[in-house]
C-alpha cells in the first residue's frame, strides 16, 4: 500500500526537504511506512487555521486529524495509523507553537496585538511545561485575568467565567527558505497571505503551490469577501468591488 498527499506536486519540496527533520509515516502490514511527498503534509500541519489533510491510499481516502495529533507521540487513531516522527540532534529541540481559538483567528500565546493585554506566558514556556507533564495544566494570567490551558483536552479556560476555548500545538515552519507571498493593504503596507488573517483560506504556502504549477491564476475567500490572484500580473482582485491590489513574492 503507498500513501500520498493528495497533491503530489514537488512544489514546496525545495524548502521542507532541505533541513527536513521531519518524517510522516503510516502503520502498514506490521511496520511504519515513509509517507511520499510528505512536505506537503507538513506545509499544512505548521498553519494553526488547518484541521486535516486527506490521503489517498489504495484501499481509498485517508482522513488525518492534526487535531489528534497533539500529544508527545504524535500518532493518530485514523486507519491506517499516521504519525509523525522527529529527528533533532541531542540536546536540540523542535520549536513549537502554541495558539488560542480567539473569536475569530487562532492567536499565538506570548504575541501581543494592538489593544490587548500582554500573556503572562508565551509559546515557549507552555511548551516546557508541556513536556514536563503532557496530561496537565498551566496556569496564567493575561491583564488581571486568570486562565488555566488543560494539555489533556487541549482547551484554555478562563477561571472567572469558565469559559472554555480550544487549543492548538504545532510546529513553526522557519528558516526552511520558503517564499513569503504579500498584498498591498490600503495602507500601503505589505501584509502576508495567512489563515490567521479575516479568515482567509489560503496562507503563503498554498498560494505557493498553485504559482509552482505554472497556473496564471488562483481564487481564494476571506470572511467577507472573494477574491482572485492573476500570477501573470501579479496583482490582487475583490471579485465584488474590483478593487485591484499589487501582490509579491519574497525569496527567502
Amino acid at each position: 500500500m503507498s500513501l500520498t498527499p493528495r497533491s503530489t506536486e514537488p512544489a514546496i519540496r525545495e524548502y521542507l526537504v532541505t533541513s527536513k527533520h521531519f518524517e510522516w509515516q503510516a502503520f502498514i502490514n506490521g511496520r511504519w511506512v515513509p509517507i511520499e511527498n510528505d512536505y506537503v503534509i507538513e506545509a499544512h500541519y505548521t498553519q494553526p487555521g488547518a484541521k486535516q489533510i486527506k490521503l489517498n491510499t489504495s484501499s481509498g481516502c485517508v482522513c488525518v486529524d492534526f487535531d489528534l495529533l497533539h500529544g508527545t507521540n504524535m500518532t493518530s487513531q485514523c486507519s491506517p495509523n499516521i504519525r509523525r516522527t522527529c529527528n533533532l540532534p541531542p540536546g536540540q529541540t523542535e520549536d513549537m507553537a502554541w495558539y488560542f481559538r480567539d473569536n475569530q483567528l487562532w492567536k499565538e500565546y506570548g504575541r501581543q496585538s494592538s489593544g490587548t493585554f500582554p500573556s503572562s506566558v508565551s509559546s515557549k514556556d507552555i511548551e516546557l511545561q508541556f513536556l514536563q507533564n503532557p496530561q496537565g495544566s498551566i496556569s496564567f494570567t493575561v491583564g488581571s485575568t486568570g486562565y488555566t490551558l488543560d494539555f489533556a483536552s487541549m482547551s484554555q479556560i478562563n477561571i472567572t467565567t469558565g469559559m472554555a476555548r480550544n487549543v492548538r500545538r504545532r510546529p513553526k515552519l522557519q528558516s526552511l527558505g520558503a517564499p513569503r507571498w504579500q498584498f498591498l493593504d490600503f495602507d500601503g503596507v505589505w501584509k502576508d497571505y495567512s489563515r490567521d488573517y479575516n479568515r482567509c483560506n489560503v496562507a503563503s504556502c498554498d498560494i505557493e503551490l498553485l504559482y509552482r504549477q505554472n497556473l496564471q491564476k488562483m481564487s481564494f475567500a476571506t470572511w467577507s469577501f472573494e477574491y482572485e490572484i492573476s500570477f501573470t500580473s501579479m496583482t490582487q482582485q475583490n471579485l465584488e468591488t474590483n478593487t485591484m491590489r499589487k501582490i509579491r513574492r519574497l525569496e527567502q
